[in-house]
């Protein structure tokens, strides 16, 4: 099988950020958002007007990064020891320190000098497949196959292969009799 070069987002793909964000917003706020309620990708839009300003100072909050769980590891890790994955973020740069040691907690065996990459048009990441949970980034011109983890706030984008979790995609390019060929799609 041929080696592929596949990109994968790091929130809300591979860890739950934007629900731990929520989980300490709700603590501070007294509110009771879940993901379900977010049905656009920017979470300012259905937060309480006096914190809607400051809402972007929850994701360098160090009580979020003590909660952000894992999600979807096996299903990476097998893409990792199968494939060339690169961990691709468009986060603020003072989030990369934290993100980079969190994934060294969950991934052992990839070199992050190398594999992590901060980038905010990721349509300038050349992939075959890209993984991400954000419109902005599967969206527009570009030279990999869009992969669309499925989220309250994505729906209605179709221009796209859109699986539930990483393991879905796994399960249906490499694991299971496809009609995929690798060698169709360069």
């Amino acid at each position: 099988m041929k080696k592929l070069r596949i990109g994968v987002d790091i929130d809300s793909v591979v860890n739950d950020l934007s629900a731990a964000v929520l989980e300490v917003y709700n603590e501070d706020s007294g509110d009771n958002l879940t993901i379900s309620d977010i049905t656009d990708y920017m979470i300012e839009k259905f937060v309480k007007p006096e914190y809607k300003e400051s809402f972007h100072k929850y994701f360098v909050d160090k009580r979020v990064w003590k909660r952000i769980k894992p999600i979807n590891i096996k299903a990476v890790q097998w893409l990792i020891d199968n494939h060339d994955v690169y961990f691709v973020t468009a986060t603020e740069i003072e989030n990369l320190e934290p993100k980079k040691r969190w994934l060294l907690k969950h991934f052992t065996n990839i070199d992050l000098r190398k594999r992590l990459v901060r980038l905010y048009d990721k349509q300038l990441f050349s992939c075959d497949f890209l993984i991400d949970d954000s419109i902005k980034n599967l969206n527009g011109t570009h030279d990999y196959i869009s992969v669309c983890i499925d989220m309250p706030y994505n729906q209605g984008f179709n221009n796209c292969l859109r699986f539930k979790t990483v393991q879905d995609f796994v399960d249906f390019f490499f694991l299971e009799k496809t009609l995929w060929s690798y060698q169709e799609h360069p």
